[in-house]
């Protein structure tokens, strides 16, 4: 069982959740890191341990069953804290971060039971103007790979490494996923130093420029089980393979930032990976005012990106036969301050369409309202019959650019007339709609996201469905204001809570102590 924490989402109701349910089972644990420290700590030390080596990113253990969760001891927290008592008085919040990100790490890599420590995420983010931080981080990182034996995932950012980084990384003899972001390599000579780690190595590089016998090197075909690609280097990559013919047997996940221009050369790379299971094709950012978002993205279990489309549905679609095991696809979430091509906005809906005709046994989708408003559940439910997992980005009716959508509309009309069939195999579903907000005209305190909405649902799932194990709610209708502080950073404000909230909020503990 996997919780994964949202912002907004009311700390107590998640800490009834976590008591409630059997801990043993509890492998994944994904925190927001503003308001980590409001959990109550006891309670998640009870049975759950886990590391988070930098208080910007939170870390969570293996999706792998047999691989134990990670450790975490009480006293990293307690040194955090000291730490930030200590920096309070600097009035400068982008050097308070970088300072507390700088010693929590240095502090805390001593503290750490390094034996056990199996996944570590850093970034050092925003700490370009202090190139003696970013040098210490660096030569701390370095010095502590040595010291996580059995590290099996390593997720770094925003650093430039000195070349005995991937020498240590290389003695690592359980590392499966490297994955850097905004990482650039191009000063290194990487035929050489990453040739031991082709053994261990899969993930996604960014900002490299490597010849194509590099790229086999980086992306070895015997092991690559998650391949993730950012920027520009998605044609250079995918290229290397369609090349080079290299078939990657053990594939069983893509993501890649997707445009046109990759249409093509993905269809051909599709043909090379007979084991995949799950597509996630992105061209937009979670969050275009978040360089954070964009890194967390790429960690999993802290921040899913922004799914969207590329043009070529057909030959995409073609490509994907009904022997192909693909299982998961998450397409379809536009954000239509980004994506203004009129092109784009059916391609889900064409891709869909096309599906239907290879029988492609996906059993997890995640997609926006605006395609289900045109296809329908009665379609989705008869292309995708063995569909386990449903997730839906619904528009609220007052986001801009999109006032004549009917996403809102359909899904109160299906729910009105009681016409919301649903695949008898579906296990989860989730209902999202406080993440598309456009920042640049945020929702006004007066303006609320329609609680009946989600009401309705839950009565109706817990009437017509009741082999549907669970529904949860990204964000809970709520009233909310954007924040400003004096560097024009933007954030939320505390949630105001009317009694709408409040109503839906017993709603949701009651379905989900049904």
């Amino acid at each position: 069982m996997t919780f994964e924490y949202v912002e907004a989402f009311p700390l107590e109701l998640w800490q009834e959740c976590l008591q409630s349910v059997d801990k043993p089972d509890l492998h994944a644990l994904s925190l927001s890191s503003r308001r980590l420290r409001e959990i109550s700590f006891p309670l998640l030390m009870k049975n759950i341990s886990f590391v988070i080596p930098s208080p910007e990113l939170s870390g969570s253990s293996p999706e792998d069953a047999d691989i134990s969760p990670l450790i975490l001891e009480k006293r990293i927290f307690e040194k955090l804290e000291a730490i930030e008592q200590r920096f309070a008085a600097i009035s400068n919040s982008e050097q308070r971060t970088h300072v507390q990100k700088l010693n929590f790490w240095a502090k805390t890599k001593d503290m750490i039971s390094a034996g056990n420590v199996q996944q570590v995420a850093l970034s050092a983010e925003g700490e370009t103007k202090y190139s003696a931080t970013c040098k210490q981080i660096q030569e701390s990182i370095s010095d502590a790979l040595c010291r996580f034996r059995r590290l099996r995932q390593l997720h770094i950012g925003f650093i430039q490494f000195p070349n005995r980084f991937f020498q240590a990384a290389a003695d690592l003899p359980y590392l499966e996923h490297l994955s850097l972001f905004e990482v650039d390599l191009s000063h290194l000579e990487l035929d050489r130093l990453l040739d031991p780690l082709t053994f261990h190595v899969s993930g996604h590089f960014s900002r490299i420029n490597p010849s194509l016998s590099t790229v086999k090197h980086i992306f070895c075909p015997r092991n690559l089980r998650d391949l993730r690609i950012s920027d520009s280097n998605t044609i250079l990559v995918l290229n290397s393979f369609v090349h080079q013919s290299i078939v990657c047997s053990n594939l069983v996940k893509i993501f890649l930032f997707a445009t046109p221009a990759e249409c093509n050369v993905l269809v051909d790379f599709l043909k090379l990976c007979p084991s995949l299971k799950t597509l996630q094709l992105d061209d937009s950012f979670h969050d275009p005012f978040s360089s954070y978002n964009r890194w967390a993205g790429f960690i999993p279990g802290v921040a899913a990106p922004r799914l969207s489309s590329f043009n070529g549905p057909e030959s995409f679609a073609a490509a994907l036969s009904p022997n192909r095991p693909i299982t998961s696809m998450n397409l379809g979430r536009k954000n239509p301050q980004v994506r203004q091509n009129a092109s784009d906005q059916d391609f889900s809906f064409d891709l869909l369409a096309s599906l239907s005709l290879g029988c492609v046994p996906i059993t997890s989708l995640d997609f926006g309202m605006r395609v289900v408003s045109k296809i329908g559940f009665a379609a989705i439910t008869e292309i995708f019959p063995k569909l386990r997992s449903l997730k839906i980005h619904v528009l609220h009716p007052m986001h801009q650019g999109v006032t004549n959508d009917l996403s809102y509309l359909a899904l109160m009309t299906l729910l009105e007339a009681n016409e919301l069939p649903l695949p008898k195999t579906l296990r989860s579903l989730q209902l999202i709609q406080g993440d598309i907000i456009d920042f640049s005209n945020p929702p006004s305190r007066a303006e609320v996201y329609p609680a009946e909405m989600q009401q309705r649902l839950l009565r109706k799932l817990s009437i017509n469905n009741p082999e549907l194990l669970n529904a949860i709610f990204g964000v809970l209708p709520t009233k909310w204001e954007r924040k400003v502080d004096e560097n024009d950073n933007y954030d939320w404000a505390e949630p105001y809570k009317d009694a709408e909230y409040l109503r839906l909020e017993t709603l949701m503990k009651q379905f989900l102590n049904r």
